[in-house]
């Protein structure tokens, strides 16, 4: 038995975290997702429990219930944490911290990860990074043999996730031809910014820029295709509970060169990936001089 936040949509729990949806919306599909969890642990019994934790308050109290249900039940329950922001205050810890630590098998996305959360709860622990799906490993596609360095900005398109840092420094390159910048993913809102704010912005600041092409979201093997064409993927995310997002680890997979910014546990792809570039992208200038620095053969090589 597997429980997480109800589809639609179905593309993860980051969904539920994101500002798009109101209060009444959320609260409709908390309960929502509380009666059919407590209705399958009473009536089903399954023999395990795989949950993926929320991080606010209403979600932990949601978790412990969960947790003690399936262990009154005697199910086997494992845990899979997907953000940075798990037990940050004293309440937090001192409220949940026991409830967390009764779990079979707590899950965690890397060394970084393992290191914080293992200090405040007491659970047999596991590392697992997210896992590259085939379509990425197994592309059979030539790169574009020319001299043009393409820098990608894959992610939802969200204002802490830097897509203003990345259009700016794309700025930076308008006179520059041997560049194209390229921005795949979903417009969406979040703390700093509503869904509809957010759009205006993005287009507004993108319109004037004639070496910046937006190519919406991409799924199936269309992603892994046109992915494959750029060189440099530009990752200027300061969202608050960054960790460890696949997105990097796909493009690597597909001989990209990340440059991520220095941000929460973000730096610990440069104990996972070979060529890693790690610094502060929010310094337009410094991050624009470093790309104005990358050889094309040396990127491919």
């Amino acid at each position: 038995m597997a429980l997480g936040p109800l589809p639609p949509p179905v593309n993860g729990q980051s969904n539920c975290f994101l500002d798009q949806y109101g209060l009444v919306a959320k609260t409709k599909k908390f309960i929502l997702f509380f009666c059919k969890t407590m209705w399958y642990l009473t009536i089903r019994r399954p023999d395990a429990v795989y949950l993926s934790l929320s991080r606010s308050l209403p979600g932990h109290v949601l978790d412990a219930i969960i947790i003690r249900t399936a262990k009154m039940i005697r199910s086997r329950v494992i845990v899979h944490l997907h953000g940075n922001d798990f037990l940050t205050s004293k309440f937090k810890k001192w409220a949940f911290s026991g409830v967390y630590g009764k779990v079979d098998s707590f899950v965690v996305l890397s060394s970084a990860m393992l290191k914080r959360v293992s200090a405040v709860t007491n659970a047999p622990f596991s590392v697992v990074i997210n896992p590259i799906q085939p379509r990425f490993l197994e592309l059979n596609v030539t790169k574009p043999r020319d001299e043009v360095i393409r820098v990608v900005y894959m992610s939802n398109v969200m204002r802490s996730k830097g897509i203003f840092d990345f259009l700016k420094i794309a700025a930076s390159f308008s006179e520059n031809p041997q560049f194209e910048f390229h921005v795949i993913g979903k417009i969406f809102g979040d703390h700093l910014s509503s869904p509809e704010e957010t759009e205006k912005e993005f287009y507004r600041t993108m319109s004037p820029l004639t070496n910046v092409t937006y190519h919406g979201a991409l799924y199936g093997d269309a992603l892994p295709v046109e992915l494959n064409t750029m060189d440099v993927l530009l990752f200027p995310s300061f969202y608050p509970v960054e960790a460890l997002p696949l997105s990097i680890l796909e493009a690597a997979a597909l001989g990209i060169l990340p440059v991520i910014n220095h941000h929460n546990d973000l730096s610990v792809f440069q104990e996972l990936l070979p060529h890693v570039h790690v610094c502060n992208t929010g310094n337009i200038q410094e991050t624009s001089r470093w790309l104005n620095s990358l050889n094309k053969a040396d990127i491919r090589q």
